[in-house]
């Protein structure tokens, strides 16, 4: 379990305040979209995740070990894997196998034992056919998952990913999507996924809004059905949701905002 208590950080002590008497809890294989304005503080809540910044006050506790607790750092960051907006911020090896090889091999694995682990990560993302491959060839979406095999194969619990598609393509961002979601189902991943776009959450189970220095916890169903609050922090909802938030208006339909296709609205409606 992730457990936020408290936490209130600042960049300088003179500096204004950006987040303030943060608290939440996250449990184990839940996925957990975090909406925001641009410099409304959502990068720098993932990096309170495992221990890139520590809180001013309050305290952040990865399974119980505490971030603040240097003796514990390299614990949770085994736990929680970081990925960076921009995968050519985290790749540092000339050949992609290396690459995915790096963590283990500064924590000292035997050699028999990286192979391995490079192997099962590579094959997680489907780029086991890349391993001999220079990243720098490579597509930004093929990058990407690079990064991710590397944070897979520490075997972590929990991943937080900072806008992972924001320099991706449209095809890229679905591959990425899909990727994320099959590790979940199969592996039990949790998921903190900071983004500007409310389409690429739609499975999400909970999604926080940073706004004026603190985290409103929503389900996605409550914040479709805001749909001032999405505007207000100048996020489209879905064309789908804005639909089912219109014809709601009209007192004649009560739409569930679960619906999320337009075949299933179709459906409610010809019921």
């Amino acid at each position: 379990m992730i457990e936020f208590s408290q936490v209130e950080f600042s960049y300088a002590p003179e500096q204004y305040q950006l987040l303030q008497d943060i608290s939440f809890r996250i449990e184990e294989g839940e996925f957990v979209a975090v909406l925001g304005r641009n410099a409304s503080g959502k990068s720098t809540l993932a990096r309170l995740f495992n221990g890139l910044l520590l809180p001013d006050c309050g305290n952040v506790k990865i399974d119980g070990l505490d971030t603040g607790n240097p003796e514990e750092l390299l614990a949770i960051r085994q736990k929680v894997g970081f990925l960076f907006p921009s995968p050519d911020r985290q790749l540092i090896a000339d050949m992609v196998e290396d690459e995915v090889a790096f963590a283990l091999e500064n924590l000292g694995l035997p050699t028999n034992e990286i192979r391995a682990r490079v192997e099962a990560a590579l094959e997680m993302v489907a780029m086991e056919n890349y391993k001999k491959h220079p990243p720098s060839l490579l597509s930004g979406g093929q990058k990407q998952k690079i990064c991710i095999a590397g944070i897979l194969s520490m075997r972590p619990k929990y991943m937080v990913l900072d806008e992972p598609t924001s320099r991706l393509d449209p095809a890229e961002r679905i591959d990425i999507l899909a990727t994320l979601m099959s590790l979940k189902a199969e592996w039990g991943l949790t998921l903190i996924y900071i983004t500007h776009h409310v389409e690429e959450i739609i499975a999400a189970d909970r999604v926080f809004i940073l706004r004026n220095r603190h985290v409103d916890d929503f389900s996605l169903s409550e914040l479709l059905e805001k749909q001032e609050c999405l505007l207000q922090l100048g996020i489209e909802p879905p064309e789908i949701s804005r639909l089912i938030y219109l014809l709601n208006q009209n007192k004649r339909f009560e739409i569930p905002y679960e619906i999320l296709s337009v075949t299933n609205l179709a459906d409610f409606l010809c019921r």
